[in-house]
């Protein structure tokens, strides 16, 4: 009785259908380690990169409308933004690449649209045209609203910038000049104003002998957008 059913299993399909599921199964396991795919008890340990790791753990960028919106902070520090300042030359002033935007170098204009120019630093004998610190931060920052009016114009409101990733700003300085860094902070300050924790992005901070139009400051941005509404 026992060879007929033997007998019978095989003159029948399933004899073939669990063979051809075995050899799948070897051929899975053996292609895995062809390619250095392993699993489970195969992983060994690794030991992350310690910058990766922190990177790892900052998780999401901070969100600024958990205490308000960009756009509700431009209100309480009672500001209303420009019309978005068109190229001086022939480039863009906004370039979109994926998720993030590219703002060209923007130059300071004053409450009447007039551009700041200057040096800062140490005057030389007979010059007159120069700033200290605090005129210069006041330029940086004038070229900081001119950069958001560009992505308020691009974007239609700022409620769809993520963060600053990085702010570039280049100071028209004297020769011995060389606190460029407390400059540019005139810049980064309304980007903390406006978007809290969120414009905190990486830095340069660039000394020069001259910028276009003798202005005193210049500033470029790039910035990570929200494409899709969530």
């Amino acid at each position: 009785a026992e060879r007929t059913r033997t007998g019978r299993f095989f003159r029948s399909q399933s004899w073939r259908w669990a063979l051809w599921t075995l050899q799948c199964s070897m051929l899975h396991t053996l292609s895995k380690k062809a390619l250095g795919v392993v699993t489970g008890a195969d992983r060994l340990p690794v030991e992350l990169d310690p910058i990766q790791e922190k990177i790892d753990a900052l998780g999401r960028p901070p969100r600024f409308h958990q205490k308000g919106t960009p756009e509700m902070r431009l209100q309480e520090l009672g500001m209303t933004l420009p019309e978005a300042s068109s190229a001086l030359a022939k480039y863009s002033p906004v370039v979109l690449v994926g998720d993030l935007m590219h703002i060209s170098g923007q130059l300071p204009r004053d409450a009447e649209g007039n551009l700041i120019t200057g040096k800062v630093g140490p005057p030389l004998e007979g010059e007159t045209d120069y700033k200290d610190v605090a005129a210069g931060a006041a330029a940086a920052r004038a070229c900081a609203v001119q950069v958001l009016s560009q992505l308020q114009g691009a974007l239609g409101s700022l409620d769809r910038i993520v963060r600053l990733v990085k702010l570039t700003g280049f100071v028209n300085a004297a020769g011995a000049f060389d606190e460029h860094s407390k400059v540019i902070d005139g810049a980064s300050q309304l980007m903390l104003d406006v978007f809290g924790e969120a414009g905190r992005g990486t830095r340069s901070s660039v000394g020069v002998a001259s910028l276009p139009l003798n202005c005193t400051v210049e500033v470029e941005a790039l910035f990570q957008i929200q494409l899709k509404s969530t």
